[in-house]
């Protein structure tokens, strides 16, 4: 028998369909295994004279890619992303943060949190897990900075320039045009990168959410230049 009459007898016996309907209820099962990153504390001081940085906006993420054949490629997902605001003591804290472990179907890869930290008048300053360069899920699921205190130094003009379009690819991974409208999470600190920002002829994150306001709009996520007109007022 040929192997076009074997595919002809296969699908003539229903055997595709049935063997497809089989698997369904098999891929339906697959659990979907949560992980944590546990609540975050952390201090926030001048580097020069080690007083507290009261008003500072935190961002804090973590992200994974999927696992390719090739080791290269694959897409991005954000797994987690959350902010917040340093109080008169410089202190910093985040809840905890549960999200999906395995947010891709067959290989997930993960990457090590991260943090960036924005205040007027100051440099930005962006903070990585470092025990491993590929972490697994356990080293991905800890913050290295937790309990620390953290110092930042104060920015000159030339800084801020060398520093904005690198602050930009951080925030800009906060976009969701994926559809998981992400921005919404994280508002003061795009708010915070956005007036940091020495160019304002040129786009950044915010300025590139506002360009596609009717884009977000149609995607589900509402209009961005509505979602952050609060967090623009003086």
């Amino acid at each position: 028998m040929t192997s076009g009459s074997i595919v002809k007898n296969v699908f003539a016996n229903g055997l595709f369909v049935v063997g497809s309907l089989t698997l369904l209820p098999l891929l339906a099962a697959v659990p979907v295994i949560a992980a944590t990153m546990p609540a975050v504390k952390m201090k926030v001081v001048d580097e020069h004279d080690g007083t507290p940085i009261p008003g500072l906006v935190a961002m804090f993420w973590g992200t994974a890619r999927e696992g390719t054949i090739t080791g290269h490629g694959g897409k991005h997902a954000i797994l987690f992303a959350v902010e917040a605001v340093s109080d008169e003591s410089g202190e910093l804290r985040f809840p905890k943060q549960d999200f999906s472990s395995q947010p891709f179907f067959l290989n997930t890869n993960y990457e090590n949190p991260s943090m960036l930290l924005l205040k007027p008048g100051y440099a930005p300053l962006v903070l990585h897990n470092q025990l491993r360069a590929v972490p697994t899920l356990a080293e991905a699921s800890r913050w290295e900075y937790e309990g620390k205190t953290v110092k930042m130094k104060k920015a000159t003009d030339d800084l801020m320039r060398q520093q904005a379009y690198l602050i930009t690819t951080y925030t800009d991974m906060m976009l969701g045009f994926d559809l998981g409208c992400t921005w919404k999470r994280v508002p003061r600190a795009l708010v915070a990168a956005d007036r940091m920002f020495p160019d304002p002829g040129k786009t950044n994150t915010l300025r590139t959410l506002f360009m596609n306001d009717a884009l977000f709009v149609r995607q589900g996520c509402g209009s961005p230049k509505a979602f952050f007109e609060p967090y623009l007022r003086p």
